[in-house]
């Protein structure tokens, strides 16, 4: 008898664990759903800063330090592709250079519906310092004069 009421104990617990595991992971796919989402709106918010040539610049130095990528390349690559704006080249860039992709084909990728997200996935990227790059770069073009 003891031992059925160990076994159920038992149960109940293995059962505990599993839902809070589920509840865990529910909430993790959320947070990274909301992730990608704010990183989609800070990208739009801050290639609306490169309308004025100064932000411009600062924005591409910024993007040359975070990326290694020389500002000249930056420069080429935002008049082949102006509407990637200085927040894509910093993602694009990003990718390519810790993926080993080709960034123009990124561009091209992206431009034909991907995602940032799913470009990095597919090129074995990490997205969790793109924030952190983001930020800078906004911080370099805000204080632009």
């Amino acid at each position: 008898m003891q031992l059925i009421g160990a076994a159920a104990m038992t149960l109940v617990a293995i059962n505990a664990t599993a839902a809070d595991t589920a509840k865990q992971s529910r909430a993790e796919r959320k947070e990274s759903r909301e992730t990608r989402a704010d990183i989609n709106d800070r990208i739009r918010d801050l290639n609306q800063l490169d309308n004025k040539p100064a932000a411009r610049l600062a924005g591409l130095r910024a993007v040359s330090k975070e990326t290694g990528v020389p500002v000249p390349t930056l420069e080429a690559q935002h008049k082949q592709h102006p509407k990637i704006g200085i927040a894509g080249l910093l993602v694009a860039n990003d990718i390519a250079v810790r993926g080993k992709a080709d960034v123009s084909q990124l561009i091209r990728q992206r431009n034909s519906g991907k995602t940032w997200n799913e470009l990095a996935q597919a090129n074995h990227v990490p997205f969790d310092t793109v924030e952190a790059k983001l930020g800078q770069v906004e911080t370099a073009m805000r204080e632009a004069k």
